[in-house]
């Protein structure tokens, strides 16, 4: 979240343009450059991060690059522009393997988890320890693949949102029990007044909901939602509010392509390396809405029809569009995901019923609310759906006062409170060049920064704080439980991979509640991935995991029927990583990568290089 008080509301570009003759080159844009006169140029080392604290005998990460990335601006009711950033941290690949080694993106969920938990806690190649000092994770994904991680939507961790609302921009949340799937306390928000966001998603419900309304009673809930998005983008229905925070998934894909298109501008190279989307939790809408959003516009895909069919939402006169790429996007993984609500939410009260932690009783009204929710989405209601979802988990922690990301730890929470004190030091921000370069890069340039532009970056760092918006979350409440479900089938149909895993101790996106929606993806495969043996998956003697897959392509029914044996063969696991694999990890909680690290980089070694899973 952006908190300043002092500066102005306009965005940094603008402020600098307007204050100083020569805007450093980080935000140096000009009409030529938005026309596509000329291209945008990079210091590549403008966003290099700087020294951090290693712990003693660790060895320092030589390279990595961090910093914001123009999102979004609008013009405000006052008529100033607010002014949206993206906040990314990438490692190129430690020890690669190959010459162009794969990109891994890593998108937390939340909405409004940072995506710093899975840098220090899950598959980051940096970890904390208690003295606040940083280590090497020897188990880490980024040892011999690229990663990026990124904080997003906008207004989550570094990421912010300048509104000009300075009441709105003191407040914020430390990311303590992160990745809960959008539920809200309901309490607190039955006690609060309306304000406009609420009458503007309730204006967005009752749109939908009359749509909904309107379509064959008989059609099904996917096919209507899938015309109520066309409706939607018919109407030019916004996917921002007021405010500039994101209501859906078509915000989180715009936002973004345009984030991953400066990304490919700046690292050219990474244009060579197949690209895997990787989440958790509520990134499991995230992923493969971007995923999908990627191949579609690949398809259509020429420099002159990108410019003429997807202009930006977001280039002015501020600054420019960035070049627009082919992505070669290869495969997701899913963790612990989020995907389909409405069939997720049919199984937490026999979940937790049958685990002992319910009352008959309890079970029967959480049942209730579960059949409410459900029925509410079916009519388009998905404000009021989130409702119920919220009311299941107040009841649950009532009931239980377990953690539900992982039951094994009791009535203890998740904490990140190291990490949130450690990138919220002077000293960091300044090394991952928030807000602007780094102050001893701006002091070694001093024809491209003045010291008034020092001070002016410097005073925006110090307001800057690693933090989340509450409006994150609020502002997509009416998105949590719509589903991405059809997205998942059709990236399978166009031959990318897709990996889906949870970790067996998870009580909020568990393995019951995700095999049917797996089970029920509709691609060439699901036959006989319905008719693979459930294989056993062992690292080094040890049991790890249980396993169901299918190659790219799948097979026939008829294939199914007459040749089981070989067929079972086939799709049990044997395959080189290609079409869904479906993996539910021993050991593993909400967060299965930390709980399980060697485990999972095995898991996603087989998504990437295919390599072979021990399976009996």
């Amino acid at each position: 979240m952006m908190c300043r008080t002092i500066l102005s509301a306009l965005p940094l570009s603008l402020l600098l343009a307007s204050s100083f003759s020569s805007p450093p080159s980080f935000i140096l844009l000009t009409s030529a450059a938005h026309a596509g006169v000329a291209a945008m140029t990079y210091d590549r080392q403008e966003q290099r991060v700087g020294p951090l604290p290693w712990d003693k005998g660790q060895t320092p990460i030589q390279e990595s690059y961090a910093g914001h990335l123009q999102t979004r601006e609008w013009k405000l009711k006052d008529g100033k522009m607010g002014d949206a950033r993206t906040f990314y941290w990438f490692f190129p690949a430690i020890k690669p393997k190959v010459k162009n080694p794969p990109l891994i993106i890593w998108l937390q969920g939340g909405p409004g988890s940072s995506s710093m938990i899975g840098l220090f806690y899950e598959n980051g190649p940096i970890k904390m320890t208690d003295n606040m000092k940083l280590a090497r994770n020897n188990n880490t994904w980024a040892e011999e693949y690229s990663m990026l991680f990124v904080d997003q939507p906008v207004g989550t961790g570094f990421s912010f949102v300048d509104n000009g609302d300075a009441q709105k921009k003191k407040k914020g949340s430390k990311n303590k029990d992160n990745d809960d799937d959008g539920d809200d306390d309901e309490d607190e928000k039955e006690t609060r007044s309306k304000d406009d966001l609420d009458r503007e998603l309730e204006k967005d419900q009752e749109r939908e909901s009359a749509f909904f309304s309107s379509l064959p009673p008989d059609q099904s809930f996917y096919a209507k939602s899938l015309a109520s998005k066309q409706d939607r983008q018919q109407q030019n229905s916004s996917s921002f509010t007021e405010g500039g925070f994101v209501k859906d998934e078509a915000g989180v894909v715009q936002d973004m392509l345009f984030v991953l298109d400066q990304f490919y501008e700046r690292y050219p190279e990474q244009l060579k390396a197949d690209l895997y989307i990787a989440g958790q939790s509520y990134a499991g809408k995230f992923v493969p809405s971007i995923a999908h959003a990627i191949m579609e516009r690949n398809k259509r895909y020429s420099q002159k029809d990108l410019a003429e069919e997807d202009p930006s939402p977001v280039a002015t006169s501020a600054f420019p569009t960035p070049k627009k790429a082919v992505i070669p996007i290869k495969g997701l993984s899913l963790g612990n995901s989020m995907t389909d609500p409405i069939t997720q939410i049919q199984y937490y009260a026999d979940q937790a019923y049958y685990l002992g932690l319910l009352t008959s009783d309890e079970w029967k009204l959480m049942k209730e609310h579960q059949r409410s929710a459900v029925s509410l989405v079916e009519k388009g209601q998905f404000l009021e759906a989130n409702r119920y979802r919220g009311k299941i988990f107040n009841m649950f922690r009532n009931a239980t006062e377990l953690n539900t990301f992982d039951i094994r730890k009791g009535s203890h929470p998740m904490n990140w409170r190291l990490m949130d004190q450690f990138l919220n030091l002077p000293k960091t921000k300044d090394s991952l060049n928030i807000y602007g370069p780094r102050t001893s890069y701006m002091k070694n340039n001093p024809s491209r920064f003045s010291n008034q532009q020092i001070q002016a970056i410097e005073k925006g760092r110090e307001q800057t704080k690693f933090k989340t918006d509450p409006q994150v979350k609020q502002a997509m409440r009416g998105d949590i439980m719509r589903s991405t479900k059809p997205l998942v089938g059709d990236l399978l149909k166009n031959k990318v991979k897709v990996l889906a895993y949870q970790g067996m101790f998870d009580v909020r996106d568990p393995p019951a509640g995700s095999t049917p929606w797996i089970e029920g993806l509709d691609w060439e495969g699901k036959d006989a991935f319905l008719k693979s043996k459930r294989r056993i998956w062992k690292v080094n003697g040890f049991v790890a995991g249980y396993v169901n897959s299918a190659p790219a392509g799948g097979v026939t029914k008829k294939e199914v029927e007459t040749k089981e044996k070989d067929v079972e063969a086939e799709a049990s696991g044997g395959d080189d990583g290609s079409g869904l694999t479906r993996i539910v990890m021993w050991g593993g909680g909400h967060y299965t990568p930390m709980d399980q690290p060697f485990n999972s980089l095995v898991m996603i070694r087989h998504l990437i290089d295919g390599t072979g899973l021990d399976l009996s």
